[in-house]
């Protein structure tokens, strides 16, 4: 979970815009730092090509005084791979938290989401993207 610490004036200059204008500046604000976090996400996995690595996409959900942005492995990808169907998110679990192969030998996790969430990079960029959105907006009257 990304908190944005310092987004209290951006708030208050946002109160001042219909609910259509103020949506459209925060959906693409926490694009923006969802899409440094699928980076993030994808320099971290162990192996960089593949279908984990390609299924990494973002959502973002608008809600009345709220809104939501997740990034992690595509529910509907689906690669063939040897002639199986391999589906990321469905495994993805496994990369993160670690797992026990079948003969007993435990493979630690990952651990990733934690790291990336504390980042400032996204902090940074959704307040980037949100102060030139509104900028625009005034500018344009």
């Amino acid at each position: 979970m990304i908190y944005i610490t310092n987004g209290e004036k951006l708030r208050d200059a946002l109160i001042d815009f219909p609910d259509r204008i103020r949506n459209r500046v925060l959906r693409k604000s926490v694009k923006a730092g969802c899409d440094v976090a699928g980076e993030m996400l994808k320099n971290k996995l162990p192996q960089r090509t593949g279908a984990t690595f390609q299924s990494i996409a973002s959502k973002v959900k608008l809600y009345r005084y709220a809104c939501w942005g997740g990034v992690g492995p595509e529910s509907g990808f689906i690669k063939i791979y040897r002639g199986e169907k391999h589906q990321p998110s469905k495994t993805f679990h496994l990369i993160e938290r670690g797992f026990t192969t079948r003969n007993g030998r435990y493979v630690p996790g990952m651990n990733v989401i934690p790291q990336i969430s504390n980042s400032p990079q996204i902090e940074t960029a959704v307040l980037e993207t949100m102060e030139t959105e509104v900028k625009s907006i005034w500018a344009k009257g």
